[in-house]
């Protein structure tokens, strides 16, 4: 359970899981906060969220992975490879998960559209901003994980 600057809590781990049952029909166990690493194989998903609350969820996985996600999201074939209906099946996932969140952040936060990105060498910053927490979760092929930065305390 994790507590916001005005008194709200949300459990990340509840809308994690809900997100990917109602999404994949996978029933995913939490793996703590240990072992994330910076990998070249993996895919980021990226939501902004601005407003009375700013901050990203990002959600992490391996492009394996992501590619069995896309084949229980959209019931197509597992692709063999990344392509934009990966990116597209992991970006929804992130706005889904961004989207359960936001109702615990008060009126007038508001998402961006997601970003998808390749790999584990990038930059981004969001000034002021802080690892708010970090969650792994067993799924599938391996651990996914769901990272929320922010600038104020959640």
């Amino acid at each position: 359970m994790v507590s916001q600057a005005n008194g709200s809590r949300y459990d990340l781990d509840e809308i994690v899981q809900t997100v990917f049952l109602t999404m994949t029909g996978l029933t995913l166990q939490p793996a703590g906060n240990a072992g994330w690493e910076p990998r070249t194989d993996r895919l980021t998903a990226v939501i902004h969220l601005a407003g009375a609350w700013k901050g990203r969820v990002l959600v992490e996985t391996s492009v394996r992975q992501a590619c069995r996600l896309t084949s229980l999201i959209t019931g197509v074939v597992e692709p063999s490879g990344l392509n934009d209906d990966v990116r597209d099946a992991l970006g929804e996932v992130a706005n889904m998960v961004g989207g359960n969140l936001k109702s615990f952040l008060g009126r007038g936060v508001e998402l961006s559209m997601p970003l998808v990105v390749e790999g584990s060498h990038y930059t981004g910053e969001l000034r002021g901003g802080h690892l708010v927490t970090r969650a792994g979760y067993r799924c599938g092929v391996g651990v996914l994980w769901v990272t929320i930065i922010g600038n104020e305390s959640v």
